[in-house]
């Protein structure tokens, strides 16, 4: 509750609070909420000017954008966070494995993510896409492999600042499992920089 009421004591925080909240609430039950059918095509309305039918106007094909706006959130949502997902799963296990795994993976995963980061966003996104098949999952996964080096980049850092702490090397000493060593030790304590490369405050 300290935290909260700390975070609406500050009007930008608030304001983006409102905002994320509006966000879910739009991807939830955008659907519902759209005055028409998204879909629907009316030719005597092509390009219309807002009005008390239409609050955002229509399309070239007569389609109210207000429904289609908030029809089509859920996916733009739902798709981006796809991305995302992706970027922080692979971005996170490879640079934790960079660091705790044998020498071999170490330098395989660093020039593999190495060689990401050199290559030009969108071309590359476009064939992975191209390889994975022609739907919006295909893009997202080709997105969030193409993101990954940025969450690979800000963890890894993070993970070598952590192996090299004096609780880290007394788990060593006492013969603590790799796996169980990073699960209690590293992965409760690279959680910010997660967020912070998630959110976008890193990039490539």
């Amino acid at each position: 509750m300290i935290a909260v009421r700390t975070l609406l004591s500050r009007p930008t925080a608030a304001v983006a609070l409102a905002v994320l909240i509006l966000v879910a609430v739009v991807t939830a039950l955008g659907s519902v909420l759209a005055p028409s059918d998204p879909l629907a095509q009316d030719t005597s309305q092509v390009l219309a000017a807002p009005s008390a039918a239409h609050w955002l106007g229509t399309d070239y094909l007569g389609r109210d954008i207000l429904s289609r706006l908030l029809a089509g959130t859920r996916l733009s949502v739902l798709a981006a966070l796809e991305a995302v997902v992706i970027a922080l799963l692979l971005g996170t296990v490879s640079a934790v494995a960079s660091v705790f795994a044998p020498r071999g993976i170490r330098w395989v995963l660093e020039r593999v993510f190495d060689s990401f980061m050199a290559l030009p966003f969108i071309t590359f996104a476009v064939a992975i896409g191209a390889l994975l098949g022609n739907s919006i999952h295909a893009a997202m996964v080709a997105v969030g492999i193409l993101a990954s080096p940025t969450f690979f980049r800000v963890v890894r850092a993070v993970v070598i600042e952590i192996a090299h702490t004096q609780y880290v090397d007394a788990a060593r000493l006492f013969g603590v499992p790799i796996p169980k060593l990073v699960l209690a030790h590293v992965v409760p304590r690279i959680v910010p920089a997660r967020c912070r490369a998630a959110s976008g405050k890193e990039s490539r």
